[in-house]
């Protein structure tokens, strides 16, 4: 350094006084290879911390955009081009600012410039539905990207070339097309904001106008902004150092609309589908299922066509119950039909044509006309087909995801047991019509119908009239005759529900009480009565004393199924919860104890119970010295029981209709789901039977199979503050309730090992408490 603003230095030392007297542009004089130089310094800007922290926080928020969508709508393509497009923003934000038009790094930054022009472009043009222009001509989507990649690539070519000591023409110089790229960002910006506006206004459907005005509202500001760059109003409302700072900004709201939309139809259909099962187990018919479901089904997936076909009671072949497509009114699918053979076998939902090459034409024909591209099949809990549904392809030309055909899995299942309910419902009916006609071809005297009073429930023969004991009048039961096979004489009724009735009876061969369990109709089906019939033979297979005992079972002289048991006398585990809410833990330890046992048995049989719950445990009462004790614990009702053995594979699954409705709480997982049982499902049950014991409550609450499985997968069991210190008890039972059965116990053997030591110790730090019962 020769001078500093003009004064020649002798030393460094005169520096000093020159610089503090003057704060302005200092010039030096300097000299490099013998030739005098001057060097103009001028004062340094503050730092915008202001402006930094903003683009920190739009960089994060471009990072987790992306990421967020795929989550939120996996397989989704709107989910991926936003992440892409996220992606390559941010990517652009990462790299070193570029301070001279010869940076290697400016040709990357164009080319992502111009890959987020594409994506964005694509992003506008398939929002809810895939535009039939773009559906009309499928090199749009491509083009897209040949003129983003295309146009920016050019510009960043042409910089390369600068870069490499080429002098290009003026016209084609790099500053120059790098100026050409401002309009065409413009024309970007307008050609999106065009295509949303026009399905704003023209889309006919009321959600997709709205997403569309959503999505221009957001990049409408961005658009404002893309005009203002290229002209020097720009410079007139914001700082050189604001202007990147507020483009990226006002970018973002773009992405963020997305995101919007996204999260917002996830929630949509999560919503729709839960409330789904609780619309059709509310629907009085199976047409009406049928509308329910093709209604709710167009709503959450959005396809094109949506067809539900069920199979009546009174033949083989599936009808139609409603569509949302153009098919004809008396569509029907034949019995023979290669289609459902194929469906059935695959038990999942298949893609045509991929999954369904096999078809005769006639059937792909069929299938062509209703628009077919998804088939989820309605299978029943004897894994019998029910019905399909046929779905078309979705409005926006995206595959159905692994997530949807999930959803959709789980769905068909509770639809189906629903199904099997509303067809229970209908031959109940028709039983009622046969027994009627039952009972004016044979007349009440021929055969002895039994006549019970409506107040205390006792039975008579048909010559009585009123009770004895409470001069009630007498009415008619169910048609079966009072003394059933010669032997079995009705004595009172003790229950009545939807398939049947309990009775008390005597014996008469061997002069002891039984209670005779009787189908309501002659009717019921071949189904029904080889389940009834399944029941008796499983239960009369198990000799274990916490297990009721069976003696007999057959059929009526008016063709009612009855099946003979021992008398209890007690009450069941859900009276005692009913009346004293909350059961000591040396209770509890005392009675499940006892229903493990029973349970081993059962499973050492090959026998999974699957419907443990409060009704089904009974604590019996026997005689003692001084007034009743209490005695055994009885399992009842192995009427949906599943076999395991491969010596008795021969009865199948023996799920009774209408047994789901009311005892999914205590279901496991997988049983709700329909997919595999095994004995960690009862593990199941029993956990749930323990918390209900303790607290008075069961551990997941809710009104469908879906809400439950959403609040069984949503966290661990934790004890309500109900029972503090009880860290091992609560161990256990979160165990018992895992919702991944590999979590479980692996046997109930294994679950009694643990679960009745630690009650037991929790009652021994408790005071002594009365017996129950």
């Amino acid at each position: 350094v020769r001078s500093l603003n003009g004064r020649v230095l002798r030393n460094s030392a005169d520096m000093d006084p020159i610089l503090r007297a003057h704060n302005g542009t200092v010039e030096y004089g300097v000299e490099r290879a013998g030739a005098p130089r001057k060097i103009v310094v001028h004062p340094g800007a503050r730092f915008a911390w202001l402006a930094f922290v903003v683009s920190v926080v739009v960089t994060f928020a471009y990072l987790a955009i992306g990421p967020l969508a795929l989550v939120k709508r996996p397989g989704y393509l709107r989910a991926r081009l936003l992440f892409l497009f996220s992606a390559a923003v941010t990517l652009e934000f990462a790299m070193p600012e570029i301070r001279d038009s010869y940076s290697l790094l400016l040709p990357v930054s164009l080319l992502l410039n111009g890959f987020q022009m594409g994506t964005h472009l694509h992003l506008a043009s398939v929002l809810h539905e895939r535009q039939r222009w773009v559906r009309r001509h499928p090199w749009v989507i491509p083009g897209l990207y040949v003129l983003g990649l295309g146009s920016f690539g050019l510009v960043a070519a042409m910089h390369l070339a600068e870069a490499f000591g080429a002098t290009p023409h003026p016209w084609w110089s790099g500053d120059r097309l790098s100026a050409w790229l401002g309009w065409l960002t413009v024309g970007w910006a307008i050609a999106a904001l065009v295509l949303l506006a026009r399905q704003a206004w023209r889309y006919p459907e009321p959600k997709g106008r709205q997403q569309a005005a959503l999505l221009a509202a957001g990049l409408l500001p961005w658009t404002v902004l893309a005009i203002l760059q290229q002209t020097p109003l720009l410079n007139l409302l914001l700082p050189r150092h604001w202007q990147d700072v507020v483009w990226n900004l006002l970018l973002l709201l773009f992405p963020i609309c997305v995101m919007v939309i996204l999260v917002r139809e996830a929630r949509s259909q999560e919503r729709i589908l839960l409330s789904l099962t609780d619309e059709v187990q509310r629907a009085a018919s199976i047409g009406e299922i049928s509308r329910i479901v093709s209604t709710d089904l167009h709503e959450a997936f959005h396809p094109k066509s949506t067809h539900v076909f069920y199979r009546q009671s009174h033949s083989r072949d599936l009808t139609l119950g409603h569509s949302t497509g153009v098919a004809p009114r008396e569509e029907q699918i034949p019995e023979n039909s290669v289609l459902l053979r194929l469906v059935e076998a695959y038990g999942k939902a298949v893609d045509y044509p991929e999954d369904l090459a096999g078809l005769p034409p006639s059937e792909q024909e069929w299938l062509d006309r209703l628009e077919a591209s998804l088939i989820v099949p309605l299978t029943g809990r004897d894994h019998r087909l029910l019905g399909l549904l046929v779905l078309g392809e979705k409005k926006s030309e995206e595959p159905y995801t692994p997530h949807d055909r999930a959803l959709l899995g789980a769905l068909t299942n509770q639809i189906a047991l629903v199904y099997e309910n509303a067809r229970l419902k209908d031959r109940v009916e028709q039983s009622a019509k046969v027994q009627r006609e039952v009972l004016a071809r044979l007349g009440e005297q021929e055969l002895g119908l039994v006549h019970e009073c409506p107040t205390c429930g006792r039975c008579y023969d048909a010559t009585e009239e009123v009770c004895p004991h409470d001069r009630s009048e007498l009415q008619p039961s169910i048609p079966v005759e009072r003394l059933i096979m010669g032997r079995y004489r009705l004595d009172r009724r003790l229950e009545r529900g939807g398939m049947g009735a309990i009775f008390e009876a005597r014996d008469l061969h061997l002069g002891r009480p039984v209670a005779v369990k009787v189908l309501h109709g002659a009717v019921m089906g071949e189904e029904v009565t080889r389940r009834f019939e399944a029941e008796a033979r499983l239960t009369a297979s198990l000799h274990h004393p916490n297990v009721v005992t069976v003696f007999d079972y057959g059929t009526t002289g008016t063709g009612n199924s009855f099946l003979v048991m021992e008398l209890l006398d007690g009450f069941t585990l859900m009276a005692a919860i009913r009346d004293q809410r909350v059961l000591p833990p040396a209770t509890v330890a005392r009675w499940l104890d006892q229903v493990c046992e029973g349970i081993k048995a059962a499973h050492r049989a090959g026998i999974i119970h699957r419907d443990l719950k409060p009704a089904n445990i009974f604590v019996t009462r026997v005689e003692g010295q001084v007034g009743y004790k209490e005695g055994p614990v009885k399992i009842l009702d192995f009427g949906v029981a599943k076999v395991r053995s491969a010596v008795r594979a021969a009865t199948q699954d023996l799920t009774a209709p209408g047994t789901l409705v009311g005892t999914f709480n205590y279901m496991a997982p997988e049983q709700l789901s329909g997919t595999e049982v095994d004995e960690r499902s009862d593990v199941f049950a029993l956990g749930v039977l323990a918390v209900e014991s303790l607290t008075g409550d069961r551990p997941f609450s809710g009104t469908s199979p879906g809400v439950i499985l959403t609040s069984i997968a949503r966290a661990p069991f934790r004890f309500d503050g109900t029972l503090a210190g009880a860290e091992r008890l609560e161990s256990i039972l979160a165990r018992c309730l895992a919702h991944d059965p590999a979590k479980r116990f692996d046997s109930v053997a294994a679950l009694q090992a643990e679960l009745i030591p630690a009650l037991r110790e929790l009652a021994a730090r408790e005071p002594a408490q009365p017996a129950v019962g």
